[in-house]
């Protein structure tokens, strides 16, 4: 059902456009198209996921710090296993440029807490602010077997 997309340059306006539909992070809504074109160029990667109806989400990765810079997907398409697949793809590239673990922050009373615990991701800190840093370790299968 969803079709993942290597994301670019010129998709930045849908990128925004998904980010500006999701409510739970108001406050973390308005990022520069600059800051975008620099992970999509340079210093990360990114997906789109989308049906024939456009795209619904996306996942963004820094390639700096092993880390999910980015993962949001429109509301009405959340609980449809689309997020699971964009992190997914997120995580399978950064364990395949060679993270031994990737990290990521959210905020501690939110779904995507849920969702990221439910997905085997670990608590590494909690911040006064209310953010929390998780991890999910590279999986055993990905490791590379020593001579």
């Amino acid at each position: 059902m969803w079709q993942l997309r290597r994301a670019g340059l010129t998709d930045i306006a849908s990128l925004q456009a998904i980010r500006h539909r999701v409510t739970e992070y108001p406050a973390d809504r308005d990022r520069p198209d600059t800051l975008y074109a620099r992970y999509l160029s340079r210093t990360g990667r990114g997906w789109l996921g989308g049906d024939r109806q456009g795209d619904k989400g996306f996942v963004i990765v820094s390639l700096s710090d092993a880390a999910i810079w980015a993962l949001y997907v429109d509301p009405v398409s959340q609980g449809q296993g689309l997020g699971r697949i964009l992190l997914q793809q997120g995580c399978r590239y950064l364990f395949w440029r060679g993270a031994r673990e990737v990290h990521l922050q959210t905020d501690a009373n939110t779904a995507a807490m849920g969702f990221y615990q439910h997905l085997g991701w670990r608590i590494e800190q909690q911040h006064e602010t209310g953010q929390v840093s998780l991890m999910l370790p590279r999986p055993v299968s990905l490791r590379r077997v020593l001579p």
